[in-house]
């Protein structure tokens, strides 16, 4: 699974579907309206994310490939906002704009970790085959694999369907059943149980009646088939006849919300790095079961899937996801202490350094400079220890709590984030010379000094190795 994993960062994936726009209302609830028995909600903050197509291609550059979309916008903010995120995550697009339609918006309102409500704009895209054909013969040959996401508003189409077949390369599909005889021909179809039963016209209410609509719909299209269960986890069924049954890798679930874009993701790049379908399958049952523990629309990345799969507790975190753990930690009066470095040939000194630092707190939080980072502060020979391989070192610590990637040169941006109770450095710093002493101290942390085991360090080893 590891290995398969590791090929996601040399594959490039192309995304065709419908694009949505994700917004969230965050507030709080303390009363009841007087006007209508319905809460009043306090805003506090707005967030944007990428949904529909959108999100899973938001996953595919999450798990570390090269990601190109394609698909309709309108003309307006939200299509500002759509390209904006597209651009900080490295996307690559081709968005066809519509002046007639608006950008497909879903609206969430958010209070105390829950959805109250939601509402949507959007109007169904007229056919844009031409357009969207030309855009697929002008990547399909730089691609490994290619993803639909089709939400049935519009974008796909059955000649779209066809071109992206015809291009010899696989169709990995998260169907709609109004669409279903779009998809002959394609590698893999995603449907979940409802659309199944939909599509069998029966209800699948026992194992054997999952089985039975399975293995109809993957004899009738010729197509392996994934069906997403729920809390019932996925079926697999293989056009050569195997089926699996994979139970749920959801622990805590706290939002289904995306988590089909996620599955989608992971199958369609599993499958590209020459995983068997299911693998595949396998694969993205975890990232499913990391998806659903967070709030919203959101991603999965490549450490945080390893994590999932070789540490029960996911010990490795996003930023993003530590930001609500760590908010949940303060609600609960625990005490936060952060460290970071590079951690490259984890050695006693670092050891001793994260057993002292968990000593001033009761969660610790270790932030690991990137590969790229380290070879800005080391040089162009090191690390000599890929950062999947340190963060997973550091999480099998029983002192570590949770570690996270980081690609800054220095933690500033994390110590911002979380503003952890205690920062701790190693070495022959003082907390007057030490670059973060005003930022932890502008949002009243403390900074803790801890000198290094003498003689020990990843520079000396390294030497001593060449010699």
């Amino acid at each position: 699974m590891r290995n398969i994993i590791e090929q996601f960062a040399n594959k490039t994936v192309l995304v065709l579907g419908d694009i949505m726009l994700d917004k969230y209302n965050w507030g709080e609830v303390s009363r009841v309206s007087p006007e209508a028995p319905v809460p009043v909600v306090h805003n506090k903050k707005e967030t944007f994310v990428l949904g529909g197509a959108g999100n899973t291609a938001s996953n595919v550059a999450a798990l570390g490939a090269k990601t190109i979309l394609i698909g309709i916008v309108g003309n307006d903010n939200g299509r500002t906002i759509v390209e904006k995120l597209l651009n900080e995550q490295k996307i690559q697009h081709e968005l066809i704009v519509l002046t007639t339609h608006p950008t497909i918006q879903k609206i969430r309102i958010m209070a105390q970790g829950m959805q109250l409500l939601r509402l949507d704009h959007e109007r169904e895209f007229p056919e844009m085959n031409e357009r969207i054909s030309s855009a697929i013969q002008q990547y399909a040959s730089a691609v490994d694999i290619i993803i639909i996401s089709d939400y049935a508003k519009g974008t796909i189409t059955r000649e779209i369907v066809q071109k992206a077949i015809a291009t010899g390369k696989k169709v990995c599909i998260d169907p709609k059943p109004a669409h279903w005889q779009y998809y002959t021909g394609a590698h893999l179809l995603k449907p979940n149980l409802v659309e199944a039963q939909e599509l069998v016209k029966k209800k699948c209410l026992t194992e054997q009646e999952v089985t039975a609509a399975g293995l109809l719909l993957s004899t009738n299209e010729h197509a392996n088939i994934v069906l997403s269960r729920g809390k019932d986890g996925m079926s697999v069924f293989t056009t050569e006849g195997k089926v699996t049954h994979l139970p749920t890798q959801g622990k805590e679930v706290y939002d289904v919300t995306g988590a089909g874009d996620t599955v989608l993701a992971t199958l369609a790049l599993a499958i590209a790095s020459g995983a068997d379908i299911t693998e595949a399958a396998m694969l993205a049952n975890h990232a499913a079961g990391v998806k659903v523990g967070k709030i919203g629309t959101a991603t999965v990345s490549a450490v945080e899937l390893i994590s999932a799969i070789e540490f029960g507790e996911k010990k490795i975190k996003s930023r993003e996801d530590l930001n609500r753990i760590v908010a949940d930690y303060k609600q609960k009066c625990k005490r936060i202490v952060f460290t970071n470095g590079c951690f490259d040939i984890l050695h006693v000194g670092h050891a001793r350094l994260l057993a002292e630092a968990k000593k001033f707190g009761d969660v610790l939080i270790v932030g690991l400079n990137s590969d790229e980072s380290v070879r800005k502060l080391k040089g162009p020979s090191r690390p000599i220890i890929g950062e999947l391989d340190r963060a997973e070192v550091l999480a099998s610590l029983s002192a570590v709590d949770y570690v996270t990637i980081f690609p800054e040169d220095t933690p500033l941006a994390l110590l911002e984030l979380l503003q952890p109770h205690v920062h701790v450095k190693g070495g022959d710093y003082t907390k007057e010379k030490l670059p973060e002493t005003p930022t932890v101290e502008k949002y009243g942390g403390e900074i803790k000094i801890i000198p290094l085991a003498e003689g020990r360090s990843t520079t000396n080893i390294i030497e001593r190795s060449k010699k």
